[in-house]
């Protein structure tokens, strides 16, 4: 986006739909530049954004609050309330989703934020003070959860230092310092 100082900047496109916003993890841009995926609550939407056509790639029978896209792979990691994560892969051709995995109940509480480290999707739950990781190409969850500072995670943010150090901010709610949780 370029513009010069105090002129306004003019849209392109922009989504029809109204998804859920509430966390930054709650909606994404496909690498097209052109898909967004949300959700209204519980069913998963894509648009195109350019024609501004509408999909359902599915419906939970619980409240979306993450989505997590992994390009080499064309999966879309969704986490919702239960404690779930279900896996979804891209045709490699066309603009729809087949489910491949639902993780179960990853042990951290409702799903509310995640992010894509190479292989790895790390997701952050409410309520557990946990986070857990999965491997994308391998769809495994790592064993073990990572026990945070923060009753509720709300957001994850990988941090590359250099080649060899790299770490997790992790920002949240009700921070509990004691080590009791």
């Amino acid at each position: 986006m370029q513009t010069e100082s105090g002129k306004t900047v003019n849209l392109e496109h922009e989504s029809k739909q109204k998804f859920n916003a509430g966390f930054e993890s709650n909606f994404l841009v496909l690498p097209d530049g052109k898909t967004v995926i949300g959700s209204d609550s519980k069913r998963l939407i894509m648009e195109d954004i350019q024609t501004n056509q509408v999909s359902n790639i599915g419906t939970q029978g619980n409240t979306i609050y993450s989505l997590l896209y992994h390009k080499k792979t064309r999966s879309l990691l969704v986490g919702v309330s239960t404690g779930h994560v279900i896996q979804y892969q891209k045709k490699k051709d066309f603009n729809t989703f087949t489910k491949v995995k639902d993780y179960g109940d990853l042990g951290i509480g409702s799903v509310h934020s995640s992010c894509l480290f190479g292989e790895l999707g790390i997701f952050g739950g409410w309520g557990k003070s946990s986070i857990a990781v999965i491997c994308i190409p391998e769809q495994e969850l790592v064993a073990g959860k990572i026990i945070t500072a923060f009753k509720n995670v709300d957001s994850l943010q990988v941090c590359e230092v250099s080649e060899s150090k790299v770490l997790l901010s992790v920002g949240g709610r009700d921070p509990l310092y004691s080590g009791n949780t």
